[in-house]
């Protein structure tokens, strides 16, 4: 029987249903172009299971052909998307109350359109989220406002509105540390302290380097012939001459020229000039020349006053009508020298004529005898004698007048009840 070739004319308004088509009897290929218009496909008719992978190309689509309502929920994800296929023609655009706004992800809902705040001077708690880069430029404070250091405001450093900038510390140490450090002129061109590392520090005036510490103390320089030092013995150990603590003056060469210095072998503090010992304190007081001896050191020095009595050396008396009574002393070392000027006008003492009150016991040694001159003034001399002197025992404390003549002995000289006396005697203290 022949065929009859029957045209879409010949057949009636949906004649043909799914039902008539075996399944993948009419592919892609068996359609012409825009044969199957998209009024007569039923809603949801054609699924994401109906299409063959990569069966429908974008230039088989018409503009606005694919309608996201005719979408089916979740059916076109990310996979389905070919890499830089969405433009940026497809995003959403806004209008002009967006510019300068971005597009901010909402947890799921639909993005909207935000804006960054990128004013500093309103953002009161800004935060970095990394190192802040300058970008080759400065960062300015203005008078009295700080950099803040440390959870509790630790560390503050500030410039003033007087002209003075300030670092703070308000816990613990402030520390600065550095190899070498150096304080100078905003200019750089006067030092004011250098310090180097495993070595001196140097302290400097107008530029010129006055104090420094050394590996043995520290010096003081002078800009001319002369260095003052003061060292400490390195070792300490006892042993030898070498001074604990020594105040020095060299020369530019380095020689010493004069030393005060604490010699730990003899415990003495010395005074030397030109490398030789003068004078020296230790514990038994002055020493001369090197010498550490106990019976050699002057202990003591010292002036005072003292009262002459008059005295009897049968009857002191009790009346003496002094008119003039002056008595001074000298002391150095255990040799006193003592001067007297004494008037009187009625003393009733009997005997020889003695002056007590010495300032000083005399030291009790029968080689000890001692004299002095003496000047009078109205007083009876011993018969026969031609000169007076003072005179004192080992052991007492007061002295007598003698007379005395050429090729004679001595005599004392008797009371008197008016007459003056003014003479000196030195003697050794107990």
């Amino acid at each position: 029987m022949a065929l009859t070739q029957i045209s879409t004319d010949g057949v009636k308004d949906d004649a043909v249903t799914a039902g008539k088509i075996p399944a993948n009897a009419v592919g892609s290929s068996e359609l012409a172009d825009n044969a199957v218009d998209t009024a007569a496909i039923a809603d949801d008719a054609v699924t994401a299971a109906k299409i063959a992978n990569n069966t429908i190309t974008a230039t088989q689509l018409n503009t606005d052909a694919v309608d996201t309502d005719a979408l089916q929920v979740n059916s076109v994800t990310t996979a389905k998307i070919a890499d830089q296929a969405v433009t940026l023609a497809k995003l959403p655009h806004g209008t002009g109350s967006n510019d300068g706004k971005f597009l901010r992800a909402n947890n799921g809902a639909d993005p909207t359109f935000e804006t960054v705040n990128t004013d500093l001077v309103s953002d009161t708690s800004p935060q970095l989220g990394g190192n802040l880069d300058t970008n080759s430029f400065e960062i300015s404070l203005d008078d009295d406002h700080k950099v803040n250091f440390g959870n509790s405001t630790d560390l503050e450093i500030w410039h003033s509105s007087n002209s003075n900038s300030y670092i703070k510390n308000n816990t613990g140490e402030l520390k600065l540390a550095s190899d070498n450090i150096a304080l100078m002129t905003t200019d750089q061109s006067e030092k004011f302290i250098d310090c180097n590392g495993n070595g001196n520090v140097e302290l400097y005036y107008n530029n010129y380097k006055k104090f420094e510490t050394t590996d043995v103390g520290v010096r003081i320089s002078h800009t001319g012939d002369a260095n003052l030092q003061l060292v400490a013995d390195s070792d300490n150990n006892g042993s030898n001459n070498w001074p604990h603590v020594q105040f020095r003056v060299d020369n530019t060469s380095g020689q010493a020229e004069a030393q005060v210095a604490y010699r730990q072998d003899n415990a003495v503090l010395k005074v030397d000039i030109a490398g030789t010992e003068k004078v020296g304190v230790n514990a038994n007081g002055l020493v001369f020349n090197g010498d550490t001896a106990a019976a050699n050191a002057l202990d003591d020095y010292e002036e005072g006053t003292w009262t002459p009595i008059l005295d009897g050396s049968t009857y002191g008396g009790n009346s003496q009508g002094y008119l003039s009574r002056v008595g001074n002393y000298t002391k150095v070392g255990n040799l006193v020298t003592v001067s007297c000027y004494l008037t009187w006008n009625n003393f009733n003492g009997t005997g020889y004529l003695q002056i007590l009150g010495l300032p000083f016991s005399v030291l009790n040694s029968n080689t000890l005898q001692h004299a002095g001159p003496v000047m009078l003034d109205n007083l009876n001399w011993p018969s026969g004698t031609s000169q007076i002197t003072t005179h004192n025992w080992y052991g007492i404390t007061y002295f007598r007048l003698y007379g005395s003549s050429s090729g004679g002995g001595w005599a004392g000289v008797q009371c008197d009840g008016a007459a003056g006396v003014i003479c000196t005697m030195t003697y050794f203290a107990a």
